[in-house]
């Protein structure tokens, strides 16, 4: 028995369990981007996820994927064997029912299930009413053992990567969906908790695949004379690698290489990130300015929130770059599955419930549930015997690596912190696990920022000889910081 986390997006439902070592995303199929729900008619039979987006463009009239963005008892585009439309709440339920088999088959029976939902579930009153409801509905129907419906964004922010968040900082959390896009604002109080959403519409995978698709068509045409609209086949083809390039395999690829074959010949064509980026631009542009507005609107300082990813919304060619642009420096990227794990490991404290409807909706998390598994590492801030006199610091030095501190601060952390690092730890403070410590800097002072899960210090504006000396697992490191003249000799010093 086990207890299991959904992320239930619709671009990709992830699923993972806890185990003796912490939350683990079980693969499905789907590849890191998860399982999409879109469902296929083929006849009698209904196909779903991977394989009917694959169906996607050569029977169009047969595939689905508004069910979940439109949860509904509303009528779907497909038709049942008496001809009446099925209604989007129908072809959700025949998906869930379908994916909790594999659950099942690839993890055996669930002991409890905390399903992570989008944030437009519980957008006002009436929506969640409908939403929470229809969906209650389906688990009683399925017989899962679901102990809480939580938001997903509180679900990606309230586990592990609780650990990585600035102590008190506000959060501007993005994802993005099959369909739309969302923004959630989020307060570290006595709570992680949700203060403000918003929705983005037409900036979800849906529609930025087809932009991409059309645009990286037409250059296929310029460059071999071949349509790929001309069969749905080809079509569906070209769409599939497109989603290779944009998020699969190919992302980490400097160049992707378009190929079609035919009966008679093949066609190819080459292209880099930079063209990729340059089609992306307006879905980038977009975003971003939604995230400016909603910044604005709350009253938050883009030097001073933190702005974290889902994997969904980092794997946006030029997203992270518009953003830091903008002014946003401090960014998280959280691991694919974030919300599924957060919600596994946040299970452990929830207990079953003897009546379905009184499973609890949550939009927060307390923040001794985030912190749970508090991080063995204890932080000492070691100052100069005197500080008159001192410079604030240009450089950090760890393990005999020096750094200067640029205009953003810098990321200092182990290799299985879930952002990217500026500066790694020594190898043998891996033990410790996920750790991060941001140098942050605002104007001319210049702190240590340490994850809410630790130890707290002081904001106290740092000067050249202090020392951060960290002890966890048995092991011990120092971050030192230091004053360096721009040049020695007349050689740079960095």
């Amino acid at each position: 028995m086990s207890i299991i986390g959904l992320e239930f997006c619709d671009a990709g439902l992830q699923v993972a369990r806890e185990t003796e070592s912490g939350p683990e995303v079980i693969d499905l199929g789907g590849g890191e981007t998860g399982w999409p729900a879109v469902a296929c008619l083929d006849g009698d039979t209904f196909r779903y996820g991977s394989e009917a987006e694959g169906m996607w463009f050569t029977h169009p009239r047969a595939v689905s994927h508004l069910f979940l963005e439109k949860l509904s008892h509303e009528g779907s585009e497909l038709t049942g064997k008496n001809g009446a439309a099925l209604s989007f709440s129908q072809l959700a339920f025949y998906f869930l029912r379908d994916y909790a088999k594999r659950i099942g088959a690839r993890s055996g029976p669930s002991e409890k299930i905390v399903l992570a939902v989008p944030g437009r579930f519980l957008r006002d009153n009436s929506t969640e009413e409908q939403t929470i409801g229809l969906l209650l509905g389906m688990a009683s129907e399925l017989k899962l053992p679901l102990v809480r419906i939580i938001d997903m964004g509180c679900a990606a922010l309230g586990g592990a990567a609780a650990r990585e968040l600035p102590r008190g900082s506000p959060v501007l959390h993005v994802d993005v969906h099959l369909h739309a896009a969302e923004i959630a604002v989020y307060r570290q109080e006595t709570q992680l908790v949700r203060r403000h959403y918003h929705h983005v519409p037409q900036t979800g995978y849906a529609p930025i695949l087809r932009h991409l698709k059309n645009a990286m068509g037409n250059r296929f045409l310029r460059h071999t004379a071949f349509d790929i609209h001309e069969d749905r086949r080809l079509e569906q083809a070209f769409y599939q690698q497109t989603k290779d390039f944009l998020l699969g395999p190919g992302r980490l690829e400097k160049e992707f290489l378009y190929q079609i074959n035919t009966g008679r010949r093949s066609y190819q064509m080459p292209v880099t990130r930079a063209q990729l980026a340059a089609d992306m631009q307006g879905f980038d542009q977009t975003l971003v300015t939604h995230v400016t507005s909603v910044a604005h609107e709350q009253g938050l300082s883009p030097a001073r929130c933190v702005v974290s990813l889902t994997d969904r919304a980092a794997r946006l060619e030029g997203l992270e770059a518009k953003l830091r642009s903008a002014g946003f420096n401090r960014i998280l990227r959280l691991r694919p599955g974030a919300a599924a794990m957060g919600a596994a490991a946040l299970g452990n404290d929830w207990p079953l419930v003897s009546d379905l409807s009184d499973v609890p909706v949550e939009a927060s998390v307390p923040l001794t549930l985030a912190s749970a598994h508090e991080l063995p590492v204890e932080a000492n801030l070691v100052r100069p015997s005197s500080l008159d006199g001192r410079p604030a610091p240009s450089h950090v030095i760890v393990d005999g690596i020096g750094r200067p501190i640029g205009e953003n601060g810098l990321l200092i952390g182990t290799r299985h912190t879930h952002s990217q690092v500026d500066v790694s730890l020594p190898e043998s403070f891996d033990a410790v696990g996920d750790y991060a410590v941001r140098v942050s800097r605002d104007g001319s002072r210049i702190r240590f920022e340490l994850p809410a899960g630790g130890t707290a210090l002081a904001p106290v504006d740092l000067v050249a000889g202090d020392r951060l000396c960290l002890i966890g697992a048995g092991q011990a490191t120092e971050i030192l910081l230091a004053s360096c003249p721009a040049s020695v000799n007349g050689r740079s010093s960095a």
